[in-house]
């Protein structure tokens, strides 16, 4: 029978010690700033509202992981990122897991106080903003990431 032998376990020990107390709150701050500031960008802009809606938050969750978040609490934003009615389906280029989109087909009417009448429409196309920020900024965080990493770990 085989047997197998582990050298310097203690110093692979330390070194995991030593990358569990590693704080990656700047990197990810950094980041999350980094995804608004993208969503800021591409979101299209008629009177401003959407784009000034567009928050980050960064937390630190009780056991130790630290959360970015990008968000909106405008009532319209996820029309505007997903599309509405007949015209906007299809147009969503993007693929979420868990997201299902379901658009109507049947024109509707509203009232505009911008142009003070009522409209007939049958939606609009997508105008992702949102998603492709952070799909923008991908290599960035891991990037940033990982240098934060290095940059703490004791040099020998």
């Amino acid at each position: 029978m085989a047997s197998i032998e582990v050298k310097n376990l203690s110093g692979l020990s330390n070194k995991l010690e030593q990358l569990a107390k590693i704080k990656l709150n700047n990197a990810i701050k950094d980041a999350t700033k980094l995804v608004q500031g993208s969503a800021k960008e591409l979101v299209p802009v008629d009177t401003g509202l959407l784009r000034e809606s567009i928050h980050l938050d960064v937390k630190e969750k009780s056991n130790g992981v630290v959360v970015g978040e990008v968000f909106t609490n405008n009532e319209y934003a996820m029309y505007v990122e997903f599309g509405t009615g007949s015209k906007g389906k299809g147009t969503y280029p993007y693929k979420i897991k868990g997201v299902n989109l379901s658009y109507t087909e049947e024109p509707w009417i509203y009232y505009s106080e911008k142009l003070d009448k009522y409209i007939l429409t049958s939606g609009h196309v997508a105008t992702p903003y949102m998603y492709p920020s952070l799909q923008l900024s991908k290599a960035y965080i891991k990037a940033k990431i990982s240098a934060d990493i290095k940059n703490q770990l004791p040099k020998k």
